[in-house]
């Protein structure tokens, strides 16, 4: 069932307000309300999240949330009055240099009421379990020996057959058997009766009968396996419609019935556990910051093991939402909505932007499509879109960087959804007039990761032959190589041009002639890459390094051979009385210096060529210079840097040396210093 307006919902009160939609079991009556889908909101916990990424509830009661950020997982209390407590859990025991060296991601039920941690940056699993002190807190237990130093744990499920991993480095699944000793290698579980492999897979939940349920986000899919790892099939595919997903994120197990947080679909969707929809819950937040029940791009869901309270973790507005079975919050029966439809803001832009010349290209998760704007007048025009889910030489999986080149009017887009990069033309007349013509952008060509892949075993170089490749930027070098920077492993590919197929057409690149980052070539190396920007006279590069564990963030400048020239130190706290480290996500290069996106505090910092910070520019808001989670960074001619302010669905534009407001725009709209009206003619 869908809706395209929410009044009739916003007229009642919040005590009444429940969303979902209603399934029977065939067998006769509905189950439980929160089984079926039958919720109301209850309440926002609001301990200061800066991106919480995980959540459980523990066999004690006790709802646990990791946020990696923070460097922490808490404890929260809830009683039939709201939180009670809320405690921090305790750091392991092991450990020194606590806020670099624990980032954990992802949360795990154990066997005997243990609870394990998950950190896949660190490389380890901890297992906490309850304290019996009066203080009823938790204490830190072990760390788990997974017999191999090179796992990168991304989900886990302890089950009586053993531990399940998934290995977010090569998207792989293995099982660490039960009752193994310390040392004992991880056993792979086998992927090749599996259609399409793995996948993506994102996170486990595992049944009472040891069966495991693994959430696919680039397959849009659950599959289900037996109790040995072994494949029995799977359900779901791309779309909005109940029983259809669009990048299920986390999942849970309660009361037979299995919870997925579906983020593109900004709902939680509920099956049995052979994988028929039983219902759905959740109205997607119209408008950023939008909460009281409205979901905003939900990354995992917690579900009390008595199927009467979901936590709803979301990291895309900083926080944890609460939901009530709706017999058990309101007086009655409580008032059941439709689900919404996808109206309301259209400019879903995702983490990048690419420009040059007089264009600037965008990409949306949701439609997985691609959006151009020309940029010859004072504000932007949208003047083409393509794109769209699907797997033809002109669709895309899952878009996560883009690079534009505007004098060969040539655009190309990493999607890893698809294992592939993709290269299109524009036919336009860049002297010509504006004319908005959905058919501008051709598909001039593919190249596989696989083809990537073999090529760079061919190097012989060192790192995992088998990580799969996450692209996080790219950029177009002279004579239409590309680079690209991808980060699983920390490295930089390059690909030179090769001929195309037509003797007209201009070369696509393609053979892999240069790898640089660890073990490979030109003695550049990455401990978290996240971004990559070319020198105004592209004659460099330059990337954008988060740091390791112990390490601070820095820009480690390359040569077009390879070659550090040198590295400009950021400071790990931009000023005294910040509370929480530099957390930068968007890179710039300015003849003025550089420009970082710092994305949980809000801000770009302007820093001339040596890390000398020049100018702090942003606060948290949606008013013209605010942001929230501002990450992607792009330059125009003009020395407009433009960040992609991915909280508030928008663009807006600064002046690259001395950080002054000049645009906000998305689809149809565009605003300047003079308040300039929307452009007429080209609408949302």
């Amino acid at each position: 069932m869908l809706f395209s307006s929410s009044t009739f919902v916003s007229m009642l009160p919040l005590s009444m307000i429940a969303f979902g939609s209603v399934s029977q079991d065939p067998a006769g009556a509905p189950p439980d309300p929160l089984l079926r889908g039958d919720v109301v909101w209850r309440s926002t916990i609001e301990p200061g999240w800066r991106a919480p990424s995980s959540a459980i509830h523990a066999a004690n009661g006790d709802l646990l949330v990791a946020d990696p950020a923070q460097h922490s997982v808490r404890m929260i209390r809830v009683g039939q009055d709201g939180v009670q407590e809320t405690l921090e859990l305790p750091r392991p025991a092991d450990l020194t240099g606590f806020e670099s060296v624990w980032s954990p991601d992802s949360l795990a039920r154990g066997l005997d009421g243990t609870v394990l941690v998950a950190d896949s940056r660190g490389r380890r699993i901890d297992r906490f379990a309850a304290a019996s002190d009066a203080a009823g807190g938790w204490t830190w237990l072990e760390l788990v020996d997974l017999g191999d130093e090179s796992v990168a744990p991304r989900a886990l499920a302890e089950t009586a057959q053993g531990l399940f991993v998934v290995d977010g480095t090569t998207d792989r699944l293995a099982v660490r058997p039960r009752g193994a000793e310390g040392g004992v290698s991880l056993v792979w579980l086998d992927e090749s009766l599996v259609p399409g492999g793995w996948g993506r897979p994102v996170d486990l939940a595992a049944a009472a009968d040891g069966r495991l349920f693994v959430a696919d986000a680039d397959g849009h899919r659950i599959l289900r396996l037996d109790a040995a790892g072994a494949y029995l099939g799977s359900f779901g595919e791309r779309g909005p419609f109940p029983g259809l997903f669009q990048e299920p994120a986390g999942l849970d197990l309660a009361g037979g019935r299995l919870f997925v947080a579906d983020r593109l679909n900004h709902r939680i969707s509920i099956f049995d556990l052979e994988g028929r929809s039983r219902g759905q819950w959740g109205m997607h937040a119209v408008i950023p910051r939008q909460g009281e029940g409205r979901i905003h791009y939900p990354v995992d869901v917690a579900v009390s093991l008595d199927a009467r309270r979901a936590a709803v973790v979301e990291p895309f507005e900083r926080r944890v939402q609460l939901f009530d079975s709706a017999e058990q919050s309101v007086d009655g029966p409580g008032t059941v909505a439709e689900l919404p439809s996808l109206d309301g803001v259209t400019s879903h832009f995702g983490s990048g932007v690419a420009a040059d010349g007089d264009l600037v290209v965008l990409w949306e998760p949701e439609t997985a499509a691609v959006v151009v704007f020309d940029w010859r007048d004072e504000v932007p025009i949208h003047v083409t879109s393509f794109g769209g889910p699907g797997a033809a030489p002109d669709r895309f999986g899952r878009i996560t960087a883009g690079a534009l080149d505007g004098v060969r009017q040539r655009i190309a887009l990493a999607d890893p959804g698809l294992d592939r990069l993709a290269i299109v033309d524009l036919d336009r007349d860049p002297e010509g007039g504006l004319r908005l013509d959905p058919f501008m952008g051709r598909a001039a060509g593919t190249i596989s990761f696989e083809r990537i892949a073999a090529q760079i075993s061919a190097l012989g170089e060192t790192p995992p032959p088998d990580a799969a490749l996450e692209p996080v930027d790219l950029a177009w070098l002279d004579g239409g190589g590309l680079a690209m920077l991808e980060a699983r492993v920390g490295r930089i590919l390059v690909l030179a041009p090769m001929p195309a197929a037509r003797a007209d057409a201009a070369p696509l690149p393609g053979e892999l002639v240069a790898l640089w980052g660890p073990q490979g070539s030109g003695g550049a190396k990455f401990d978290r890459p996240v971004a990559m920007a070319a020198s105004p006279a592209r004659d460099a590069l330059a990337v954008l390094d988060a740091g390791g564990a112990n390490d601070a963030a820095r820009i480690v400048v390359l040569s077009l051979d390879g070659i550090p020239r040198h590295v400009v130190e950021l400071p790990r706290v931009v000023r005294s009385d910040d509370e929480h480290p530099l957390d930068p996500a968007g890179l710039a290069w300015t003849p003025e210096g550089f420009v970082v996106s710092d994305r949980l505090a809000d801000r770009l910092l302007l820093f001339d060529d040596d890390g000398t910070l020049r100018h702090e520019v942003g606060t948290t808001g949606v008013a013209d210079g605010a942001m929230w989670s501002p990450q992607g960074l792009a330059v125009r001619p003009d020395g407009t840097v433009l960040v992609v302010d991915t909280g508030n669905h928008r663009v807006q534009g600064f002046d690259g040396a001395d950080g002054e407001w000049r645009i906000v725009f998305s689809l149809g709209r565009a605003s300047t210093r003079k308040r300039v009206p929307p452009a007429g003619g080209v609408g949302e």
